[in-house]
């Protein structure tokens, strides 16, 4: 239970990065979810954290007045209802963020109703920091494109899309203060993919891989060549073996390496890995977050 705990909380910590952005407290919690311009209107101007999941492109025009607000999240409470935005309504948003001096994050989930021209519209939108996009399968990798021309992006989710591919990861590329990433639930994730992430300035990647086939041993001998990682959280699938998370040794910046899912490894295995990464605390936990392994970096004498 310990280790399962451990592995939510630390595969967790990047939503709450890019869903949270920049927020000082938990106030956005206990902010009701609104729906309508109604809704907006009586919504204290000081509001940190908008939960609008059901907000209409109307009503996204009349935001402007909450000038406290910091993160805007359109996905929680998907499970409840679907999101009501359109591209319309990005549009809207990035003339209301005029506005809104402290908006830093905007977050969408499980919509049909955006393109690739919300990207653009988000693009435009000042002051935004951070973008979580998740389950929008009308988000190709020529959205990205749109976004990559907003030079202030650093926490990026780009999460269960079907639709993008390496292209995207080129993009990305392209955002120079861009440092932490989420690719969780990508089909196209490749040996070139991991080729790619490396030579991006991220501190902290996470990346599953949906496809069995979809990633190597030898991609994972590329990410070892990254210069800038702190953390990395990856959900393996059956191609990886321990030779292939062996090569991440190389990554003399890496603090937390938490491993989902991988199999036929020792724990001597681990062992010897942490020994070439004193500095690095590593948990790796099996197919039902059961714990199998955990080090925590060694303690300077």
């Amino acid at each position: 239970m310990k280790g399962l705990n451990l592995m939510r909380k630390i595969f967790l910590r990047f939503a709450i990065l890019v869903f949270c952005l920049f927020l000082s407290s938990c106030v956005g919690y206990k902010t009701p979810v609104i729906k309508s311009v109604e809704d907006v209107q009586k919504l204290n101007p000081s509001t940190k954290w908008i939960r609008g999941r059901g907000l209409s492109d109307e009503a996204i025009l009349y935001l402007g007045r909450i000038k406290g607000a910091e993160s805007i999240d359109l996905c929680g409470g998907y499970l409840a209802g679907p999101a009501n935005i359109t591209d319309k309504g990005f549009e809207n948003l990035a003339l209301v963020s005029v506005d809104l001096p402290n908006l830093r994050g905007i977050s969408i989930c499980s919509s049909d109703l955006i393109t690739d021209k919300s990207l653009y519209w988000i693009s435009k939108t000042q002051n935004i920091e951070g973008v979580g996009i998740t389950d929008c399968q009308k988000i190709t990798s020529e959205g990205f494109k749109y976004l990559s021309e907003n030079k202030n992006i650093r926490f990026l989710s780009a999460r269960y899309l079907k639709n993008i591919d390496n292209h995207a990861l080129k993009y990305f590329k392209e955002m120079p203060n861009l440092e932490n990433l989420s690719v969780e639930g990508s089909d196209f994730i490749s040996d070139e993919s991991m080729s790619l992430i490396s030579e991006m300035n991220l501190k902290i990647l996470h990346c599953s891989f949906e496809n069995p086939k979809s990633c190597s041993n030898e991609g994972f001998r590329d990410l070892g060549k990254s210069k800038t990682l702190e953390e990395l959280h990856i959900g393996i699938n059956g191609n990886i073996t321990f030779e292939g998370i062996n090569y991440l040794s190389n990554i003399k910046t890496l603090k937390v390496l938490a491993i989902h899912n991988l199999r036929h490894a020792s724990e001597t295995d681990f062992k010897e890995f942490h020994a070439k990464l004193p500095n690095c605390e590593v948990v790796c936990v099996d197919a039902n977050w059961n714990s199998l392994y955990h080090y925590y970096p060694t303690p300077l004498k």
